[in-house]
């Protein structure tokens, strides 16, 4: 695997490179360098290498590795990583050119972060940049993808933003089937419900996409009810029955809500959810009755797979409780792990297994005995702070 970190300009490259377990530092500093120079050290190096990696900054570089990845085929690069500030769309028609050469025919993950239009006056390729790489993995030689994320994922970059013209590309990529190996999609930023509704409709009316669909991440994007209409309508399709994760957390505007929650609900009383095992619903302003329809939910038995349900932020009360404990009396196969967001400062309850959530504690309830020990750990903890907001008002 290759990793370059820190590229900077035709003044200097200043890079890392990991091959394997070897490390080899590659530096020209003080020295005038070519872009043309900069796309020969490339290519010798993406010529070992399957999993690339880069981070950097600007038009000029991200062209100078697509201008390289255009050199020939490349049938050993199976990643390819592009961490990348102030790209418009001029830098990444370069690599779009690439993809549509067929020159990228065996690569199987995809991640392209950091570089929507974040604002009017910012950088950034946002809803043209997504039309140019949809055409480009539309050319027919992404058979082998696997993996697309379009995104940032880390807490500190929650501003990553695209519109309904960027929905709508990648709705046709979806619907007219050019990744019939998809498992794994990551959006995180469409601001729009109808971009949300345009995708899943995409997804569900393309089955080649969705058929092969083990995990699905539609984080900060703005689902309401309409939203959360055509997902549920969309999950119930058998051609959904492979998918493992769902995460929905940070939804714009926080506007699912219990609503929203009871809609999804009847997609997870359908068959096509049984191989369901991790569903993320952080921060979706979920409240009693939102959480009361997922206890239900497993009550009845349904979401046999389920091994953890992530819902930090709802309104936590004393009938939830209670009433996540009668799905576990109720369902002797229940394995589950529930877990609640907590003060940092709180009795932990368990171990922390959450995607860089470090703010979130853990509650196992892994069988009826462990739940009813903890259960009255989580009643002192409940306690402790409702004495602490009164000493506050």
């Amino acid at each position: 695997m290759v990793s370059i970190q820190h590229w900077r300009g035709c003044d200097g490259l200043c890079g890392y490179l990991h091959a394997g377990r070897k490390r080899r530092v590659m530096k020209q500093q003080r020295q005038q360098i070519s872009w043309p120079d900069i796309e020969d050290v490339l290519c010798r190096t993406l010529a070992q290498e399957k999993s690339v990696t880069v981070r950097g900054t600007g038009d000029e570089q991200f062209a100078a590795l697509g201008r390289a990845l255009q050199f020939r085929q490349w049938g050993e690069l199976q990643t390819l990583r592009l961490h990348w500030k102030r790209l418009t769309v001029a830098g990444l028609v370069e690599l779009c050119s690439a993809i549509m050469y067929g020159n990228l025919q065996a690569l199987r993950v995809l991640v392209l972060t950091n570089s929507f239009q974040r604002t009017n006056n910012d950088f950034g390729f946002g809803d043209s940049g997504l039309f140019a790489l949809a055409q480009a993995l539309l050319a027919g030689y992404s058979l082998c993808l696997q993996v697309l994320q379009i995104g940032d994922f880390q807490k500190s970059l929650h501003d990553e933003i695209f519109g309904i013209e960027g929905a709508q590309a990648l709705a046709q990529l979806f619907l007219l089937a050019g990744l019939p190996k998809l498992e794994d999609l990551r959006l995180n930023g469409v601001q729009t419900e109808e971009g949300v509704v345009t995708i899943v409709t995409g997804l569900d009316r393309g089955i080649l996409c969705s058929s092969n669909l083990k995990r699905l991440r539609l984080e900060e994007c703005e689902i309401g009810l309409e939203g959360a209409l055509a997902i549920a309508n969309a999950l119930q399709d058998t051609n959904f029955s492979e998918l493992e994760t769902l995460n929905l957390q940070d939804n714009v505007g926080r506007a699912l809500g219990d609503d929203g929650i009871i809609i999804l609900s009847t997609a997870f009383r359908s068959r096509s959810m049984n191989k369901l095992q991790t569903l993320w619903l952080h921060n979706v302003s979920m409240g009693e009755l939102g959480l009361m329809e997922l206890a239900s939910v497993l009550q009845e038995k349904y979401l046999p797979s389920l091994r953890k349900l992530y819902v930090a932020g709802a309104r936590h009360t004393d009938a939830t409780t209670e009433a996540f404990e009668l799905a576990y009396r109720n369902n002797s196969s229940l394995i589950a792990r529930i877990f609640l967001r907590r003060p940092t400062n709180a009795t932990e309850l368990g171990d922390s297994d959450t995607e860089g959530a470090e703010e979130y504690e853990t509650e196992e309830m892994e069988d009826l005995k462990n739940f009813e020990a903890r259960l009255d750990k989580l009643r002192v903890i409940n306690e402790m702070q409702a004495k602490k907001m009164k000493r506050i008002m």
